[in-house]
């Protein structure tokens, strides 16, 4: 279960923080466990490696113009990145690694799912938000923050929120504004997500400026 943490709501700005991650839905047996603690960070790293190798085969044998957004030096070049790094990265981090490589195609049919990954690791901040006559809305927020529902957020932890939403387009596979909203709003509560960006600090709270709707 999920548990909420309180926040403190100001007139118009309020702080959320995340709440604590899932956990996993089985445990470990005595035998995986003593498997895990004696895996090296090498054999990790292979693996990556093979996943990472498979995925960008993969691509560039089945993906029509592969590389009409990013050039295919560019898109190597993130290859590279990611190979450099794969032992240092949480599970949760080299999926989203993943996709950040995927994301340089360019096609919002065309993305790692990372729904799984999510359900067992990541935090959530208790609040979520809709795209409505040109303007990002709180829709959702728990019981101590109702106030804010309706309200429209002009920042967040400092940075306008149109320059917010476009450093989740690095990350995201979409081929057109409406389907970059889409997906920043159902992502936009992620704790790891938004740490990984750089926006946050993980188990930071986040200030949401806003104002009253027009």
């Amino acid at each position: 279960m999920k548990r909420a943490k309180k926040i403190t709501a100001f007139l118009l700005a309020c702080l959320l923080t995340a709440s604590a991650a899932i956990p996993a839905l089985y445990a470990q047996t005595p035998a995986e466990a003593a498997r895990g603690s004696a895996e090296t960070a090498g054999s990790v790293a292979a693996r990556r490696q093979e996943d990472l190798a498979f995925l960008c085969e993969t691509l560039k044998e089945y993906h029509p113009n592969l590389f009409t957004k990013t050039s295919e030096a560019d898109f190597n070049a993130k290859y590279r990145e990611i190979e450099g790094k794969l032992d240092g990265l949480s599970d949760f981090d080299f999926i989203l690694e993943l996709q950040s490589l995927i994301a340089l195609i360019g096609d919002s049919h065309t993305s790692a799912y990372i729904g799984s990954a999510l359900s067992q690791e990541a935090s959530f901040y208790p609040v979520a938000i809709g795209w409505f006559d040109g303007q990002w809305v709180i829709t959702s927020a728990e019981k101590s923050q109702e106030a804010s529902l309706g309200k429209t957020i002009t920042a967040v932890n400092g940075l306008p929120i149109g320059e917010f939403e476009g450093k989740y387009a690095c990350l995201l596979s979409a081929d057109n504004p409406v389907k970059l909203r889409r997906q920043f709003a159902q992502v936009f509560y992620v704790e790891e997500i938004m740490a990984w960006l750089g926006l946050t600090e993980t188990g930071q709270e986040i200030s949401l400026s806003l104002t009253d709707s027009e």
